[in-house]
């Protein structure tokens, strides 16, 4: 009987695909099962299977999505650069990964006259800002970004104020309006 266990052990232990080291005070629902093995364990009078400080919380078969959860919505983007065809936007992290780490952000367009909103693009979980392309110019747009993590995806941000999608006014280009309009006042005097 005692060669058995370790046996039955090593078989559950070859045939389980995930293994997650939790944390004794966390509130896992399925942490019966790791406290079944420290009761066989303490009733062959084995060595203890776990120690006080990390139980060994045992996915039976597939990846578990019920005790994970979606991440919350990431703060509002911010809109830090653009020209003519594209926007670089920033925002903050969700409040909480939902007990899985991020693994990437959708980032969403709307067009002002644009019912649904579309996807825009796609950055790793580890990335706080990314660069929308393909803009029409003279278009106003509106973006909002979704966090992904293995539970699903989160409810979306707020979405960004409308933005008019142009050139940014540079210094020489403001130059020259000044420069045309004294040429005209200029023309108009003579």
């Amino acid at each position: 009987m005692m060669k058995a266990i370790p046996n039955l052990l090593r078989l559950i232990w070859q045939l389980l695909p995930k293994i997650h080291l939790v944390s004794r005070n966390s509130c896992y629902p399925n942490c019966f099962l790791a406290n079944i093995l420290d009761i066989v364990g303490l009733y062959f009078n084995t060595p203890p299977l776990l120690t006080t400080s990390i139980i060994i919380f045992i996915n039976i078969g597939f990846h578990s999505k019920s005790f994970l959860d979606e991440p919350t919505k990431p703060g509002t983007p911010e809109i830090v650069d653009y020209d003519n065809e594209s926007v670089q936007l920033k925002w903050t992290k969700p409040e909480s990964d939902g007990g899985a780490p991020i693994e990437k952000y959708i980032i969403e367009k709307k067009s002002k006259f644009q019912p649904e909103w579309e996807k825009a693009i796609e950055v790793p979980g580890d990335v706080l800002e990314g660069k929308v392309p393909d803009l029409k110019e003279r278009v106003e747009y509106q973006f909002r970004v979704i966090a992904v993590n293995k539970a699903g995806p989160s409810p979306a941000s707020d979405p960004t104020k409308n933005h008019l999608v142009k050139h940014r006014a540079c210094k020489y280009k403001l130059m020259l309006i000044f420069y045309f309009r004294l040429l005209r006042r200029y023309e108009t005097v003579t």
